[in-house]
């Protein structure tokens, strides 16, 4: 940051407007770039540990990956979901109570 002691660079920092410092623009660009390369690197390296570990699931014999369903498909399906349990639990109902006329027809018969 030597160059800041330049009278041009001076003037813009007494500016109120820092930004207008070309050396410090320039430091943050940098910081820019590499922040930019890291994020790269990570994608990378992420991206290679998850082909690892899927050449390693297929060896096991693990399923593949199910395909990613939408909301909307999400939603038809549980809503298909709601309606078989609901029904399920409609038949138990009815099970329960023609069980429980059948134990009363057969406490009169008894008496």
């Amino acid at each position: 940051l030597i160059d800041c002691l330049t009278q041009e660079a001076l003037v813009c920092r007494e500016s109120t407007n820092v930004q207008y410092c070309s050396i410090k623009k320039r430091v943050r660009m940098k910081k820019k770039k590499t922040r930019e390369k890291k994020k790269k690197k990570k994608e990378k390296k992420r991206e290679k540990e998850n082909e690892k570990n899927k050449k390693e699931n297929e060896k096991k014999g693990y399923k593949k990956e199910r395909k990613k369903i939408g909301k909307r498909g999400r939603k038809e399906r549980g809503r298909r979901k709601g309606k078989e349990r609901r029904e399920e639990r409609n038949k138990n109902k009815k099970k329960k109570k023609k069980n429980k006329k059948e134990k009363k027809k057969e406490q009169k018969l008894a008496r």
